[in-house]
């Protein structure tokens, strides 16, 4: 796909080159068939149906377009004696949700749609697992949501005659992460054609 058309339809595509192949003939074009899902298609082995196979997502640099700080736990510790240091146990777990949101700029709109585990890169100091759904229409924008265990295990000094508060700050961060996948197309479309009232 180049240039300015950045997607197609297959679909599309096959009708077009159909049709101008009818008028050629002095034809009609009666029926056509792309990826098997014509049941009336007859069954030929050495011209087998278009199969799309999707191969794994490749990920570009990750930039980083914005960052902001929120306090996801904070806690008070106060020591009300004179001559004695005290200590504190925290133990804690934070969940958070982590929103992936996928959009395809460029690709063929065969109807095909797959899903896809991969990492995606370490932004946030763990890597966190994505599942991709989507079809390869162009424009088409998926949306999915992890949620993340962030877990606290801490010892707190609280030295004597003192108020310690401990915060835990989670930095949201919204990056773009560049992504490709690549599709393979292989097989053949057929048409059925009507000419003088015979097919």
């Amino acid at each position: 796909i180049q240039g300015e058309k950045l997607q197609f339809n297959l679909h599309n595509l096959v009708l077009d080159f159909l049709y101008e192949y009818a008028k050629q003939k002095g034809a009609n074009l009666w029926d056509f068939d792309v990826m098997g899902e014509n049941k009336a298609r007859p069954e030929k082995r050495d011209r087998p149906p278009v199969k799309a196979e999707m191969f794994p997502l490749t990920y570009g640099a990750v930039e980083t377009v914005s960052t902001k700080p929120m306090v996801a736990y904070t806690q008070l510790f106060h020591n009300g004696q004179p001559d004695r240091n005290e200590t504190a146990t925290i133990n804690k777990q934070i969940k958070h949700h982590n929103t992936y949101t996928l959009t395809v700029d460029r690709g063929i709109d065969t109807g095909l749609s797959g899903t896809w585990s991969a990492g995606i890169p370490d932004v946030v100091g763990a890597t966190s697992e994505i599942s991709v759904k989507f079809s390869t229409l162009w424009g088409k924008t998926e949306t999915t949501i992890k949620e993340t265990t962030h877990s606290l295990n801490l010892v707190v000094n609280v030295p004597a005659e003192t108020t310690v508060q401990v915060l835990l700050i989670i930095s949201e961060e919204v990056v773009n992460i560049p992504w490709e996948a690549t599709m393979s197309l292989q097989g053949y479309f057929a048409g059925e054609f009507e000419r003088g009232g015979r097919r």
